[in-house]
């Protein structure tokens, strides 16, 4: 009989153990806010903390920077990505998290609506006035020509731009859609839901599968844009400015590297990931309802965020906030060095010292929403609050980017691990692993190159005498008990 020796220590599947999510990133109010709303939904914290920072990101991009130190700033958009499987409640959460950026947009249509109908009435009266004296200039003679000429040119000048509702975020949007509701709402906009049907866009659903990155890179880093449109004139955005919010299934993850101009482009390494241990199976569903004022009070900072004018107002870091700042940037250079932990995904990890100042630029602006944020520098106290995340963040994305590029045997692996930490069997024939994970591995022979992936890496062993006995019977497999 095979038997595990002492050194047959289990070889582990590669991706990384989930850190606990950290609990006190946030100012106090937002904080209990979203303490309260997983709490209420029993989804995990991470799917409403990191769908609140794009949220903010929303409301805040375009009017602020963190200048970091001379002639290096960053923008506070951000792109998150949170995996959760269907049926974990996600749409409720991220509804809760949106309804103070519906609410404002609604305020805005009922405020600016009779002016947009009377601009409009304006409008269509000048252009028929207009038309009328183009009728009249076409069978004019020299002098009345030059006369109509005139007036008209008076008038088109003299129109003015029509009153445009603000529009804040939408959901599957073109190249060339995202750059006309870009140059209708301040070069900003978001794209914000609960799934992930962008991807697809961006890969080229509507363009004959031809990928259209460019905008959406630029959008990250709030460079200026060109989009040229067949038969209409080009767009130019002086700095165009993309958040991204999205809770994906995990398997549209595993999809996205098919697609190698995702990954060579740097469209994977633009967003911070989590991707937390679903509460599914686990859930009470006996939980309180939200109480009325801890919502009150995030629609009451999201409001003030959105109600404050101008753009790329400078916001600074403190200097002990810089001098936290700078020691984390290196820290994380040097751990993208050859063979260092973080050089797998260098294309990720070089964006996180600037990632770490957005969010901290968003928990600064959060805490003095209802003051002026740039007249007070960021403190340490939001630098280390974002720097705490930048560890957890980590290795949600090592997580992330194994998931993508899993090998479907090792990610099957994975699963039928989990499979035996749940039910820890002193024993268990192939034909019991496959019954209970038929969902999963549709045919047997689906199953087998995962089993040899858990013998080759010491997670169980096989017992060949069984298989001697006549007629063959199911395959049968002892755990290592050094798993548990």
């Amino acid at each position: 009989m095979n038997s595990f020796s002492s050194n047959q220590a289990p070889i582990p599947l590669g991706a990384a153990s989930i850190p606990k999510w950290p609990q006190d990133i946030f100012p106090d109010e937002l904080q209990s806010f979203l303490n309260e709303l997983s709490a209420s939904t029993e989804t995990p914290l991470e799917l409403a903390a990191l769908s609140c920072f794009s949220i903010l990101a929303t409301a805040a991009q375009g009017k602020f920077c963190v200048q970091i130190d001379a002639g290096y700033s960053e923008p506070v958009n951000i792109w998150t990505s949170v995996a959760l499987p269907s049926g974990s409640r996600k749409t409720s959460v991220f509804n809760a998290l949106m309804e103070p950026l519906i609410s404002w947009e609604r305020q805005k249509k009922e405020e600016l609506g009779p002016k947009v109908v009377q601009a409009q009435s304006e409008k269509r009266t000048m252009e028929a006035r207009i038309k009328e004296l183009r009728r009249q200039a076409a069978s004019a003679k020299c002098d009345e020509f030059k006369t109509l000429s005139q007036e008209i040119t008076l008038l088109e000048s003299s129109m003015e731009e029509g009153i445009i509702i603000p529009h804040l975020w939408t959901a599957d949007v073109t190249a060339e859609t995202l750059a006309v509701l870009m140059t209708e709402n301040k070069e900003r906009m978001a794209i914000l839901s609960d799934e992930a049907g962008i991807f697809d866009i961006i890969g080229g659903r509507y363009s004959n599968g031809i990928p259209n990155l460019d905008i959406f890179l630029q959008g990250h880093a709030c460079s200026p844009s060109r989009v040229n449109r067949k038969g209409k004139p080009p767009i130019f955005l002086e700095k165009a400015t993309l958040s991204v919010g999205l809770v994906p299934q995990p398997d549209v993850l595993q999809g996205l590297t098919k697609n190698p101009l995702f990954r060579g482009r740097g469209l994977l390494a633009r967003f911070l990931y989590a991707m937390p241990i679903s509460n599914l199976g686990n859930r009470t569903l006996d939980t309180t309802p939200m109480s009325s004022s801890s919502c009150a009070r995030y629609e009451q900072i999201i409001h003030s965020i959105l109600d404050i004018d101008g753009s790329n107002k400078v916001i600074s870091l403190s200097p002990e906030a810089y001098s936290e700042w700078h020691v984390y940037a290196v820290a994380i250079e040097i751990q993208m060095s050859e063979g260092g932990p973080l050089c797998f995904m260098r294309d990720w990890a070089s964006k996180l010292p600037g990632a770490i100042a957005r969010l901290a630029g968003l928990l600064h602006i959060c805490r003095h929403s209802c003051g002026e944020p740039e007249l007070v520098a960021v403190s340490i106290v939001d630098i280390k609050a974002a720097i705490r995340l930048g560890h957890c963040l980590i290795e949600h994305a090592k997580i992330a980017f194994d998931s993508m590029g899993a090998d479907p045997a090792l990610d099957g692996a994975r699963v039928v691990l989990g499979w035996i930490k749940r039910t820890q069997p002193e024993r268990f024939t192939f034909r019991d692993c496959h019954y209970a994970l038929k969902s999963r591995f549709k045919r047997a022979k689906d199953l087998a190159p995962s089993i040899e992936v858990l013998k080759e890496r010491n997670h169980i062993f096989e017992k060949d005498e069984e298989n001697k006995k006549p007629c063959r019977p199911s395959r049968v497999f002892l755990p290592n008990l050094m798993i548990y």
